[in-house]
């Protein structure tokens, strides 16, 4: 597999690398995010996490098996997380989930009993042979489902990993809880108040309640993450 190099002066403002001295830095590979939007696994547990001082570090580390993304051994450091996914440190017996903040991507401790589980975004749906839904998620999965069959793009699944069992599910709607996913608001969880369908001059919009605020921005950027509380820890604090 061929990987393009990336020079540091354009590589994402969140991964917080030195943009002098070597010029170039490690890329993320074609994987389930885009590269604007993820780190590369050497970053985030060298740069981000600190857990290693050199990417020679990192490597020796994921060599040996101790780096989990959503419950499965990586071993290539150019390997691309982002949204929502679950980093496990077996040797220091930590679990981070990568959630959005102000702009950025954080990697976000998380409890053991969170370890197996994560919220993914629907994106699109289509019936396959047999009669069965597909889903096709935020982060490139694809799942089969034969009884819940009625969801939209925009809902939301809970779904445990490696399995990807779906557990539960929430609804894109009044009601519920939204996580603004990108932007510098990216990171507040607010109580979806209205959506409003897109036109020809205007995306979907959502508009999202806050103690004492309203905004609204693209329904694009809201991901439901719950109705009286979200399903699982997904802010800083």
């Amino acid at each position: 597999m061929t990987i393009i190099r990336t020079k540091r002066s354009v590589a994402p403002g969140f991964w917080r690398i030195p943009r002098k001295g070597k010029r170039f830095v490690v890329t993320p590979s074609s994987g389930p995010h885009t590269w604007v939007e993820s780190y590369p696994l050497a970053i985030l547990l060298r740069d981000i996490l600190r857990l290693a001082r050199t990417y020679r570090e990192t490597k020796v580390a994921l060599h040996d098996g101790k780096i989990l993304v959503d419950g499965v051994i990586r071993r290539d450091p150019h390997f691309s997380v982002g949204l929502m996914d679950i980093i496990e440190i077996t040797a220091l017996g930590k679990c981070y989930r990568i959630i959005p903040s102000k702009g950025s991507l954080v990697p976000l401790e998380i409890p053991d009993s969170e370890r197996d589980v994560k919220i993914c975004r629907i994106r699109g749906k289509r019936i396959v042979s047999g009669g069965a839904v597909q889903y096709a998620l935020h982060d490139g999965r694809n799942l089969l489902a034969r009884d819940l069959r009625d969801l939209k793009p925009g809902d939301s699944l809970l779904i445990q990993v490696p399995s990807q069992k779906m557990l539960n599910h929430i609804r894109f709607q009044p009601g519920s809880l939204g996580l603004i996913s990108k932007g510098q608001m990216g990171g507040r969880v607010g109580k979806i108040a209205t959506v409003r369908q897109a036109t020809l001059s205007r995306p979907s919009m959502t508009e999202l309640k806050f103690d004492s605020e309203m905004i609204e921005i693209p329904s694009d950027l809201v991901l439901p993450v719950g109705v009286d509380k979200p399903l699982v820890k997904v802010e800083v604090g």
